[in-house]
């Protein structure tokens, strides 16, 4: 797909969104990224391999800070104001597995 169709699907999907973001996530939990309303945000992110529509874990959330996600071996730590922006979905409802 080119970039304009993605951003119109992640409009779709994001109606199917329940409203948490990554900053609300738990260590262990398994989810999938919705969208990522931030353009630097979601430049970065696709550095990492973790675009919208991305299936990956939280192995942490530091107290007043960073939130720690895995997707395969990449690990990155995303900050709490940044992680609000971030649109996420449980696993058991995107019903994918990690990559």
């Amino acid at each position: 797909m080119r970039g304009r169709q993605r951003r119109e699907q992640a409009r779709i999907e994001k109606t199917d969104w329940d409203g948490r973001t990554l900053d609300s996530v738990r260590a262990g939990e398994m989810f999938e990224i919705v969208c990522i309303e931030d353009a630097a945000a979601r430049l970065s992110a696709l550095r990492f391999g973790m675009a919208e529509g991305s299936v990956v874990s939280c192995i942490t959330r530091i107290p007043a800070g960073p939130v720690v996600l895995r997707r395969g071996r990449q690990e990155i730590a995303v900050g709490r104001g940044i992680a609000r922006g971030i649109c996420v979905r449980p696993c058991t409802e995107c019903g994918l597995e990690a990559n």
